[in-house]
């Protein structure tokens, strides 16, 4: 248990996996995790849930994560919502582009479930 409010968390990715081991990681927490598989519904879900966190895969159909940020920072009413993107790409220019998109926090695949825990965690600690 956390100790803090309880939260919903966004995950976009297009793969189940990847989806169900973020469900897994948080399964401790008064967390619910909402699910998107393309960056359209991603949008759509950020928009109508107003989450606290947003983890985002760069590759995804539809849209890509970077423009999932884009259009989340574009909207006044889900403009403050953190935005994480989790993605396998690992360059320094990626993760300038994904900082100029409007994230808040990039994380490299493959990555370690708690230390992704702590840093969507780490979110709440000015509640």
């Amino acid at each position: 248990m956390t100790g803090i409010a309880p939260f919903t968390v966004v995950v976009a990715d297009d793969k189940l996996e990847l989806r169900k081991l973020i469900r897994i990681t948080f399964a401790g927490d008064d967390c619910r995790i909402v699910e998107a598989a393309n960056g359209l519904d991603a949008v759509r879900l950020i928009v109508s849930e107003k989450p606290r966190v947003a983890l985002i895969d760069i590759m995804m159909p539809g849209i890509d994560g970077l423009e999932v940020c884009r259009r989340v920072r574009a909207d006044a009413a889900v403009a403050g919502t953190r935005l994480i993107l989790v993605t396998a790409r690992g360059q320094q220019a990626d993760v300038l582009e994904g900082q100029k998109a409007g994230a808040d926090d990039y994380i490299i695949k493959p990555f370690s479930p708690e230390n992704l825990r702590e840093r969507v965690l780490a979110f709440f600690a000015d509640c």
